[in-house]
């Protein structure tokens, strides 16, 4: 898709009968083009068209950002209601996480908007409207190097799935709590997400 009203559009559409599953790629992606959506067709207060979220003044663009994007989620709503899974990827980014019982540290999260404030998080929005987030990461090995000025970092190209929070993670699930190595069209996670009895019966 390359436009918001062309997604929304798409969603609210009839003729999903039969779709067992939506994957929306990427949820990251989505966020531009809300943001796009947000600069064409809300004004600023004094009603001039803005060019920038700035424009808007101090923090009232992630606030008209998170108002587009909830339609989104509304949207997807009726899909979960119908029936249909949900699957949204989104890219990852670095951030600093608070830390009342010691020194701030920084892990991987979805890269989607969300100011320090905490207030029009995106991201933290979307945590809670999924059931499972997951974070996928490559298996990496650091040695640190006296000689050298920065650590060395080694890895064959293997990933893992970690579906709980982990310091170096966000994530949550109500199925998975122990990470999972992740092999080349290996369905298993799958198989054992969607049917989980049938999963059980054939390991045992």
């Amino acid at each position: 898709m390359d436009s918001w009203s062309a997604l929304t559009s798409a969603l609210s559409a009839p003729g999903w009968e039969g779709v067992r599953t939506i994957v929306i790629d990427s949820g990251t992606k989505a966020e531009e083009l809300a943001v796009i959506h947000t600069l064409e067709t809300v004004p600023h207060e004094k009603g001039g068209k803005v060019s920038r979220i700035e424009d808007y003044g101090y923090g009232k663009g992630f606030s008209h950002v998170y108002e587009t994007f909830l339609q989104l989620f509304l949207l997807l709503d009726r899909h979960v209601d119908a029936g249909r899974n949900v699957i949204i990827v989104c890219h990852d980014c670095v951030e600093k996480v608070p830390n009342p019982l010691g020194e701030d540290y920084i892990r991987w999260e979805p890269r989607l908007q969300s100011p320090s404030s905490g207030k029009a998080s995106i991201r933290l929005r979307m945590k809670e409207w999924l059931d499972d987030l997951w974070f996928v990461g490559y298996d990496i090995n650091v040695e640190h190097d006296k000689k050298e000025r920065f650590a060395k970092a080694e890895g064959g190209g293997s990933r893992t799935l970690y579906p709980s929070e982990m310091p170096h993670c966000m994530a949550k699930s109500r199925t998975f709590n122990s990470p999972m190595e992740l092999k080349e069209n290996d369905a298993s996670i799958w198989d054992a997400y969607f049917n989980p009895r049938t999963a059980a019966t054939q390991e045992n």
